[in-house]
């Protein structure tokens, strides 16, 4: 690397001063907020429900966009408040030239349910049509500057990726890695700047932030993994992050999201000693020398493939496994103290008819600053395990649909092919509500365009909790993720006939809790889930004409 970026951060004194001053305010906030959260516990009641918006239509015209990338960055700013927006990036083809494009998303105006706004496009590197250009990746950072009078926020981004000149390279399949910075919030991007040529069997570039003014971009070469670190305005020469065996690497990378500076996490995946495709993990601790710490890896009953870290939970990700009938996603944990927990997985789709593929999400969405926000009243716990939004592809022999699944809607678009799924990184907030775009490119209208839908987090919270001992009430189980026991508590009005079933994820009864005539008030059974795989699981309530069910996670 290059003299001078030897640290994460800038050497220079007042950069090193700003972040300290910042790292000291957000201990800090992150201190008031829980000791806001927790003087207000004991008389909260709070309801959270998920689901997804309608589809937007995000690109149109007579040209065709690909590879959509939500925004990576703003760790630092997401955690606390909602940013201010974030950048879709997309490659776009049309008859006469290439594009790398970028557009803001915004959250919405107006004070009901929130949804985004999508602005228009705006290039940021253009080539004659003859120079292939694919799979950028962007990130941005929010950094405040405090003078004791006026604060002002700045806007820092990167956006690189993948170009190769079809009528020289394509035979040898070799790609250069490009990169482009702007210092604003308008998108006036630098001229695009070569950072790594040649890279045989390129993959996707992957951009990250080490700190708040400071990115790492990684991206693979052949059978290794690069990395490159923009400081203070500056990017360092390339360099090797892992050497691996394996042809058909794929990896990611993740900046936890926690105080600068950051240590991100990286997968990827490589046959083990038996030649079963598994996926490593480790955290970068430092990048000169590079120095790897808690090397772990992950295997499952067939090939890993496309490891995706997941948000909000450092540590947590997706990735395909694929075995002889089919290739499905799992969701794989590390509740919730990456580097120091082991991981348990679990299968989200029992479907063996079909392959499934490439998928994204967020869970334990964090409701601190939500609920902070909007001035109400929420329980302890800063992230709720079990909360999640996921979106996976369903391929068929003639086309590709989409999954969108929450809690407890599961949907499907079918239109087209639709592919490259990508999920934003950031929530945006108003009141009780989160919400995290997620784009998709499809041909449904003859063209590729880009397309959007939005997951929603709504948070009913009120100040005190329902008389319990007028209505009938299934509470959450707890704990949740559990392994292998866990407590269900439900309430019931009157004397009533009650039976309390257990389901798995296809609907079938896999336990019988109880079946009888029950007195009124409160009850708790316990559930023991021995001998059952790992997995998602429904608990139902049927207690006279009430009917009421909730969703379980085992992981063993």
């Amino acid at each position: 690397m290059q003299a001078g970026h030897r640290n994460f951060h800038s050497d220079k004194e007042d950069d090193f001063v700003e972040v300290k001053l910042e790292k000291l305010r957000r201990h800090v906030m992150k201190i008031s907020l829980i000791a806001i959260v927790l003087a207000m516990a004991a008389s909260t009641y709070a309801q959270y429900y998920t689901g997804w918006q309608a589809v937007d239509t995000v690109t149109a015209g007579d040209f065709d966009d690909h590879d959509p990338q939500l925004d990576h960055g703003g760790l630092g700013a997401a955690w606390f408040f909602s940013p201010p927006f974030e950048w879709l990036v997309f490659d776009r083809q049309s008859d006469t030239q290439n594009s790398i494009c970028a557009m803001k998303v915004k959250l919405s105006t107006g004070n009901g349910p929130p949804s985004v706004q999508w602005d228009s496009s705006m290039i940021i590197s253009a080539t004659p049509a003859y120079v292939v250009q694919k799979e950028p990746d962007i990130c941005t950072n929010f950094r405040t500057i405090y003078t004791g009078s006026a604060d002002s926020t700045i806007v820092q981004t990167v956006a690189a990726w993948q170009e190769m000149d079809a009528r020289l390279d394509r035979v040898i399949d070799a790609w250069d890695i490009y990169y482009s910075f702007s210092s604003g919030s308008e998108g006036e991007w630098s001229t695009p700047q070569l950072l790594s040529a040649g890279n045989i069997h390129g993959g996707n570039v992957e951009v990250r932030p080490l700190s708040d003014s400071s990115f790492i971009l990684i991206w693979r070469s052949g059978n290794a993994l690069m990395f490159s670190a923009f400081l203070s305005g500056t990017m360092s020469s390339p360099d090797t992050l892992v050497v691996s065996n394996y042809d058909s690497l794929e990896f990611d990378c993740e900046a936890p999201p926690n105080l600068y500076p950051q240590q991100p996490i990286i997968a990827w995946t490589a046959p083990d000693s038996t030649g079963k495709v598994v996926c490593f993990t480790a955290q970068i601790t430092s990048l000169d020398p590079v120095v790897l710490s808690r090397s772990d890896t992950i295997s499952a009953d067939g090939d890993i493939g496309d490891p995706k870290f997941i948000e909000y939970l450092p540590g947590t990700m997706m990735y395909n496994v694929k075995d002889t009938q089919r290739t499905r996603p799992v969701f794989a944990a590390d509740f919730y103290d990456y580097p120091y927990g082991s991981f348990q997985q679990y299968d989200l789709t029992p479907d063996s008819s079909s392959s499934n593929l490439n998928a994204v999400g967020v869970t334990g969405i964090p409701i601190i600053a939500a609920m902070s926000k909007a001035n109400k009243k929420i329980d302890a716990s800063s992230t709720i395990p079990g909360l999640e939004l996921y979106a996976w592809e369903r391929w068929s022999s003639s086309d590709t649909t989409l999954v969108f699944m929450s809690v407890p809607v599961d949907t499907v678009i079918s239109q087209g092919y639709n592919r490259n799924l990508a999920f934003s990184t950031y929530g945006f907030q108003r009141n009780v509500y989160t919400i995290f775009p997620c784009v998709w490119e499809s041909n449904r209208t003859g063209r590729t365009h880009i397309y959007g839908r939005v997951g929603t987090l709504y948070i009913d919270a009120v100040t005190e909790p329902p008389q319990r001992d007028q209505t009938f009430v299934l509470e959450q189980n707890y704990p949740n993720p559990f392994n292998p026991t866990t407590t269900i508590r439900y309430q019931l009005p009157a004397v009533s006939h009650v039976t309390l079933k257990i389901y798995d994820v296809l609907g079938r009864e896999v336990r019988t809790l109880t079946n009888e005539r029950q007195t009124a008030g409160a009850h708790a059974i316990s559930f023991n889930a021995s001998g059952l795989p790992s997995g998602v699981y429904f608990c139902k309530l049927v207690a006279g004409n009430f009917t009421a069910t909730k969703k379980m996670v085992l992981l063993k």
